[in-house]
């Protein structure tokens, strides 16, 4: 395990760089660490974002952890000089990445073995791609809670922001030299950043899908649920960052995608008990058909599992 700065790298042909920030929680890093460097396509990095305050006890419990991988050259450490939120940390990573290729994982979260190698593949054999994503299920307390549904790569963007399909940060791979300069998260918001990368990029690159499912996300805790009323801050932060994107949807594909995430305030209202709040959710989103389809679709999933 090598500590490095912050500062830039020329790519290095067939690397692919995992990069993993890491923020008061470091129970599970080492899970998903070891799922990056067990991949099968053996060309890899894992650069592990210090997501932290330095040598706060969190830092502190980090690199203590990361010493097993002292005499490990494919794990790397990168401390940031403040805390700032996951999308800096992110930020952070890729500029310190070696590689030609991108992904990210969440520190709880972890790969199947064959996940980048698939996609390797898969950019290889399609050399006007530059994105390729996997399907991923989600675990709770060990057990397959659901897998989210099949999707294909047709109008993604739009289907992200509308909520048809759920993509994962940690299913991604991207070639970087197709990103540098102008694809980033967006260090103003403390959510969403994931749906906000990938809104931007996808607005000028072309993706592809390994139809597997090769990520699992874990959702063991429920601390980072937000409630009623900072969701509602997120989604109006969110579509802020995503303006220039929306501009060319028509009116009636901005009702569809602007009421998938009314409704979503409204579910999180309704288990809140917050009648009131629910209710002007409702109003403010009206009826629309196709909306409340998408809604009952999503339930019926969620029910599944």
């Amino acid at each position: 395990m090598h500590q490095v700065d912050n500062h830039n790298y020329q790519a290095i042909k067939d690397k692919v760089s995992c990069i993993i920030p890491s923020y008061r929680r470091c129970e599970t890093v080492a899970r998903a660490i070891d799922s990056v460097i067990r991949q099968t396509y053996e060309n890899i990095e894992v650069c592990v974002v210090d997501d932290n305050n330095p040598n706060d006890e969190y830092s502190l419990q980090l690199q203590n952890l990361l010493e097993r991988y002292a005499e490990d050259s494919r794990v790397r450490y990168i401390q940031q000089k403040a805390h700032i939120n996951g999308a800096a940390a992110r930020n952070a990573g890729m500029d310190a990445a070696c590689g030609e290729y991108i992904a990210f994982l969440d520190d709880d979260d972890e790969w199947m073995p064959t996940k980048i190698e698939k996609q390797i593949d898969m950019l290889r054999n399609n050399p006007n791609v530059d994105i390729v994503t996997t399907l991923w299920e989600i675990h709770k307390n060990g057990n397959l809670i659901r897998r989210e549904e099949k999707y294909t790569a047709d109008n993604l963007q739009y289907k992200i922001l509308s909520q048809e399909v759920q993509v994962g940060t940690p299913t991604i791979l991207v070639r970087k030299d197709a990103i540098v300069g102008w694809g980033r998260f967006d260090e103003s918001l403390l959510r969403h950043q994931d749906l906000q990368f990938l809104i931007v990029i996808l607005e000028k690159l072309k993706c592809a899908i390994v139809p597997e499912y090769l990520v699992k996300v874990h959702i063991d805790s429920d601390m980072n649920i937000p409630s009623a009323m900072d969701l509602i801050r997120i989604k109006e932060e969110f579509f802020r960052a995503v303006q220039p994107q929306m501009g060319k949807y028509t009116e009636g594909e901005k009702k569809r995608i602007r009421n998938a995430h009314y409704y979503q305030i409204v579910y999180r209202a309704l288990r809140e008990h917050q009648l009131i709040l629910a209710m002007k959710y409702v109003v403010k989103a009206g009826f629309h058909y196709q909306s409340v389809r998408d809604l009952v679709r999503q339930g019926m999933e969620r029910l599944k599992g």
